[in-house]
């Protein structure tokens, strides 16, 4: 798994939107090996995300982004059970949103500065 190219992908994704569960399956899928199980690449995913301090996790509502009250491994699990509730074709709202984190918006800045383009 590449494990950075979906990264920089949901940073990039994330520099002017909040990024759904379901763009996070699609970067997850475009760098993952055949082998890869899904869910787990895209909880790892997150998992890096959350430990280099580039996104926040939580909800979309009425208010707009809502990041959930919960730190560390409390995070990733919440996101983990919602993934599994969700099963193996999440809409955009069904699971989680991500949203960057001011050194997540820094990073996509200076990708996309650097040429960085979307996959079509």
């Amino acid at each position: 798994m590449n494990y950075q190219g979906a990264i920089d992908e949901v940073l990039v994704v994330g520099d002017d939107d909040w990024v759904s569960a379901w763009e996070l399956r699609i970067a997850t899928r475009r760098f993952m090996e055949p082998s890869d199980d899904l869910h787990a690449a895209m909880v790892a995913v997150v998992d890096r995300l959350l430990a280099g301090g580039l996104v926040h996790v939580g909800d979309v509502t009425d208010d707009g982004f809502q990041p959930w009250p919960l730190s560390g491994g409390q995070l990733l699990d919440h996101a983990r059970q919602r993934l599994a509730e969700v099963g193996d074709e999440p809409s955009a709202d069904d699971a989680f949103w991500l949203c960057n984190t001011e050194v997540g918006g820094r990073l996509a800045t200076d990708l996309l500065a650097n040429g960085y383009e979307l996959p079509e």
